[in-house]
C-alpha cells in the first residue's frame, strides 16, 4: 500500500477554539498554548470539536507569521484531514508515484495551470498527443458512510466545471477528482443539500465528457494511505438525512468570532509563544 508521507513531524494537541475562520487555539501536549492556521475556508461541520485531540505540522517557511498548521482531527476513533490543500499534494504525489489508475502512462504534469485570466486546473498531464486535465476537490465530510463536497457554495468550482467543459469541447480530457480524506466513506456525491447548483453543473458536466471520480485516502500521524477509488453516485437524491444531519453538527461547526477589526488582538498570536518557533 503506497503511504504519501507527511513533510514533518506533527505535533499533538487539545483543540480549544477555532477562534476565526482561519484562527485555531490549541493547547500542546507540552502545556504551551499556541494560534495554529486553519487551512480551511468552510464552516467544517461536525469538526469543530473544543477538547478534541488534533495534530498539527510546523510551518516550512520562516516568514510565515503562524508557525502552526492544523492538519487532523480524531473524532469517535477516526482521523480526518482538516487542511484542505492537502488534496491537491496527495494528488501530485501519487501522480508522480504513478498509483491513479489512467494515469501511469505520460510524458509531463504542469501545476496549477492557468485557463484565462481567472481560472486555473489544478494539473495538466500530457498523455501521447492530449492534454490530460485535473481538478482536484477536498472532501473532509461523511454522513452515513457518504462523502459529500462541497460544503457550501463554492463559486469558484462552478467557474472550474466551465472551464472543464471548454477543454473537453477543444478535443482533450478532462477529470474531477474528490479526495476523501477520512477512512469512513464507501461512497461519494456532490452535495445537492449544500451547493445545488454545483451538483447539477456537475451531474451535466459527466454526461459531457467529464471524468468524475474519488480517491480515498486514510489519514494517520505517518502519512496518507492509498486506498484507491471510491464509488461515485451523480444520481439526485433526496437531502432529508443530511439536512437532519447537519442540525445536529451545527454545534460542532463554523467560528467563534465573525465580524470586527482585522488588526484587533484577538486574531494575533500570543507573542510569547511566537517567540518560542
Amino acid at each position: 500500500m503506497l503511504i504519501v508521507p507527511w513533510t514533518g513531524k506533527l505535533v499533538s494537541g487539545k483543540l480549544l477554539q477555532r477562534r476565526h475562520r482561519f484562527l485555531l487555539d490549541v493547547l500542546l501536549d507540552s502545556g504551551e498554548k499556541i494560534v495554529a492556521h486553519c487551512i480551511n475556508p468552510g464552516r467544517m461541520e461536525g469538526l469543530v470539536r473544543p477538547g478534541a485531540r488534533i495534530w498539527l505540522s510546523h510551518a516550512q517557511s520562516p516568514k510565515r507569521n503562524l508557525k502552526w498548521v492544523w492538519e487532523l482531527i480524531e473524532i469517535e476513533g477516526t482521523l480526518i484531514c482538516t487542511n484542505s490543500w492537502s488534496a491537491n499534494k496527495i494528488v501530485k504525489a501519487l501522480l508522480d508515484a504513478k498509483a491513479i489508475s489512467g494515469f501511469k502512462k505520460y510524458k509531463t504534469i504542469s501545476e496549477e495551470v492557468r485557463l484565462g485570466t481567472k481560472t486555473r486546473i489544478d494539473f495538466c498531464v500530457q498523455q501521447a498527443k492530449k492534454s490530460h486535465f485535473v481538478e482536484v476537490k477536498s472532501v473532509q465530510q461523511v454522513c452515513s458512510g457518504v462523502g459529500y463536497f462541497p460544503n457550501s457554495t463554492v463559486l469558484r468550482s462552478q467557474s472550474h466545471l466551465k472551464a472543464l467543459l471548454r477543454i473537453i469541447n477543444s478535443g482533450h480530457r478532462a477529470t474531477l477528482l474528490a479526495v476523501v480524506q477520512r477512512n469512513d466513506a464507501e461512497l461519494f456525491r456532490p452535495s445537492d443539500l449544500h451547493d445545488p447548483v454545483f451538483a447539477k453543473a456537475l451531474r451535466i458536466a459527466s454526461r459531457k465528457g467529464l471524468v468524475v471520480r474519488a480517491l480515498l485516502v486514510e489519514p494517520t500521524t505517518k502519512g496518507f494511505k492509498f486506498h484507491g477509488d471510491l464509488p461515485v453516485d451523480l444520481k439526485p437524491y433526496e437531502t432529508t438525512e443530511l439536512e437532519e444531519w447537519r442540525k445536529d453538527m451545527k454545534e460542532f461547526s463554523g467560528w467563534v468570532q465573525t465580524k470586527g477589526n482585522p488588526n484587533a488582538a484577538w486574531r494575533k498570536s500570543n507573542p510569547k509563544s511566537s517567540n518560542q518557533h
